[in-house]
C-alpha cells in the first residue's frame, strides 16, 4: 500500500473507517464474522472442479448463483438458503451526502480503482481474478440429451460423496419415460466401493389394479447388477466384473416390452434374458401415461418411505453422460431432449480427484487413494507407516512357537474378484522350518496362498482352486 497519503484522501479515508466501525458495533458481536463473510468481495478460489454455490451481492440485497472452483474462496455459501439465513440482517450501504459525494469526486483520482471481482458490482458483470465473470445458466433449449442441473446445465458429470446424495427426475421432466414404451439408461460410472446404487426407476402414483414395479441398476460385488420386479417376479442378470477400481465404465440397459428382453451391457459384454411376469400382449397391461420417477446414486427420503423391496447402498463415486430413451419399439428409441433434473442433494457437478486438492498430504513415495468423501495413503513398498505414510518405523511382532495372528480382509459381502493381491514381509528367525503366511478362500472352490520356510529356503504355494493343483516357488536366500 502507499503510505504517501494526501491530505484530503486521509480525511475521506478516516470517515469511510469510522462509518465502518459503527455499523459493525451496531450489531451483535457473534454476528460480526458472518457480516464480514457477506461483504467480501466473492472469489470462485484457485481449483477448477467447478460446482454451484452462492454467494451475497450487497447492492441487490440478494443471494446469486455462481461457478465455485472447488477450494479455498470467499463469499461462498452451499445454499441459498444459507446465504439468505446468514446475510439477511447486513446493514443498508451508507448513503453518500451531495457535499460528501463532490469530495469523493474531488479524491476520485487518487482513490484506489474499483476492483473489478468486487461484489457490489451488478451480478451480470460480476468477475473474479480466479476464472473471469460468473456464468448464467444455459438456455434450455440450448442444452443436449446429457442429464444437466436446471440452475447450470453447464456439467453433466457429478459426484456422489455422501450416503444421502441423489439426483431426482420425475414428472414433466420425464414425459416420455413411459412404463408401456420400451426404455433405456446409458451412463458411465466409476467407484471404488463394490456396492451402490446407481438407477432406480418406478411409478408415482401407481393405479389400483397394478402390479408393483421397480427397476434396480446396481453395482453389487464389483459387477453390474440389473433387477427387474414386477408384481411377485424377479429378473435379474449380471454383467462384468472388477468394476470398483475407480475407472471409468459405460452402461447401457434396455428393456424391450414387446420381446420381454431385458438387456444389459458394460463396457464391450452384453448380456440378455426374458423378462417374467410380463404378458406377451399387453406387458404390464397398462395402456395410458404413467408418471415415472428415476433417482441416481440413492434414494430419496420420499422413496425410501414407500417400502423399497430391494435394498443397496447409496452410490459412492461419479456418474456422467446420464441418458434416458424411449420408443414405441426397441429400434425407435428417441433421446428425452434436454434431460433436467427435478431435484437434487448433496450433489457435486464434476467429478473431484481430492488426491489433486490440498487435503492430499501423503508423505513422498506413497500412494494417494481418492474415495470421494475422503482420501487414504498407500504405504505400500515404502518403510513409513501411519496415515499419511509419514512415521519412519516398522510394526514389529515377536512370535513364539504356536503364537499367530490372524487378520480379515473384508467382510463377507464385500468379495469381489480381484485383478491382483500384494503381499509384504519381513522377518528373521533362528529356525529352518517355519510358516509365515497364510490365506485361504472357500468359495466355490477351497484355494490358499501360503509362504513357509523349508530347510532355510523361503517356499511359496499357490492352490488357485483349479483341482487343487499346487504351483510352488522355492527362494534359496539362507
Amino acid at each position: 500500500m502507499n503510505t504517501m497519503l494526501g491530505c484530503s484522501r486521509y480525511k475521506y479515508s478516516v470517515f469511510f473507517l469510522t462509518t465502518v466501525v459503527f455499523l459493525v458495533e451496531s450489531v451483535s458481536s457473534e454476528d460480526t464474522n458472518s457480516f464480514l463473510a457477506c461483504l467480501a468481495p466473492f472469489s470462485r478460489g484457485p481449483c477448477t472442479e467447478y460446482s454451484h454455490r452462492w454467494f451475497y451481492n450487497v447492492t441487490s440485497r440478494t443471494c446469486q448463483i455462481f461457478s465455485y472452483g472447488g477450494c479455498d474462496g470467499q463469499n461462498v455459501f452451499e445454499t441459498e438458503e444459507e446465504c439468505r439465513r446468514t446475510c439477511a440482517k447486513v446493514p443498508l450501504e451508507p448513503k453518500v451526502s451531495e457535499s460528501t459525494s463532490a469530495s469523493a469526486k474531488s479524491n476520485k483520482s487518487r482513490l484506489p480503482a474499483a476492483s473489478k471481482n468486487d461484489s457490489t458490482a451488478p451480478a451480470a458483470a460480476a468477475t473474479d481474478s480466479h476464472a473471469g465473470p460468473v456464468l448464467l445458466p444455459v438456455p434450455v433449449g440450448a442444452r443436449g440429451i446429457e442429464l444437466t442441473f436446471a440452475e447450470t446445465g453447464r456439467q453433466t458429470t457429478f459426484m456422489m460423496a455422501q450416503t444421502n446424495a441423489f439426483i431426482q427426475l420425475d414428472g414433466n421432466r420425464i414425459p416420455t419415460f413411459q412404463l408401456r414404451l420400451c426404455r433405456e439408461i446409458s451412463f458411465q460410472f466409476r467407484t471404488r466401493l463394490p456396492h451402490g446404487l446407481l438407477v432406480y426407476h418406478s411409478v408415482k402414483d401407481r393405479p389400483e389394479g397394478l402390479d408393483p414395479y421397480a427397476l434396480y441398476v446396481i453395482v453389487e460385488k464389483g459387477q453390474l447388477k440389473v433387477v427387474h420386479v414386477f408384481g411377485k417376479h424377479s429378473t435379474s442378470v449380471t454383467v462384468g466384473e472388477g468394476l470398483n477400481r475407480d475407472k471409468w465404465h459405460s452402461v447401457m440397459v434396455r428393456i424391450n416390452v414387446h420381446g420381454a428382453k431385458l438387456i444389459a451391457r458394460v463396457d464391450n459384454i452384453t448380456t440378455e434374458t426374458v423378462i417374467t411376469g410380463l404378458n406377451q400382449n399387453t406387458n404390464y397391461g397398462v395402456t395410458s401415461d404413467l408418471t415415472s420417477v428415476v433417482l441416481i446414486g440413492g434414494l430419496s427420503p420420499e422413496e425410501k418411505l414407500h417400502g423399497v423391496k430391494y435394498i443397496i447402498e447409496s452410490f459412492i463415486g461419479c456418474i456422467k453422460d446420464m441418458v434416458l430413451s424411449a420408443g414405441k419399439a426397441a429400434s425407435d428409441l428417441l433421446p428425452i431432449k434436454p434431460l433436467i433434473a427435478t431435484k437434487h442433494d448433496h450433489v457435486e457437478e464434476g467429478c473431484i480427484d481430492k488426491c489433486r486438492t490440498p487435503e492430499n498430504l501423503c508423505f513422498y513415495g506413497s500412494h494417494c487413494v481418492n474415495h470421494y468423501e475422503r482420501l487414504s495413503c498407500d504405504c505400500f513398498g515404502t518403510p513409513y507407516e501411519g496415515e499419511l505414510c509419514d512415521i519412519y518405523t516398522a510394526t514389529v511382532l515377536t512370535l513364539r512357537g504356536a503364537s499367530y495372528v490372524s487378520y480379515r480382509v473384508y467382510d463377507w459381502k464385500d468379495r469381489v474378484h480381484s485383478s491382483h493381491n500384494r503381499i509384504s514381509v519381513q522377518f528373521k528367525t533362528r529356525f529352518d522350518n517355519s510358516a509365515l503366511f497364510y490365506a485361504s478362500g472357500e468359495s466355490p472352490r477351497h484355494h490358499h496362498v501360503a509362504v513357509s520356510l523349508v530347510n532355510q529356503s523361503v517356499v511359496i504355494e499357490l492352490d488357485l482352486g483349479t483341482h487343487s493343483e499346487e504351483t510352488r516357488q522355492q527362494c534359496n536366500q539362507r
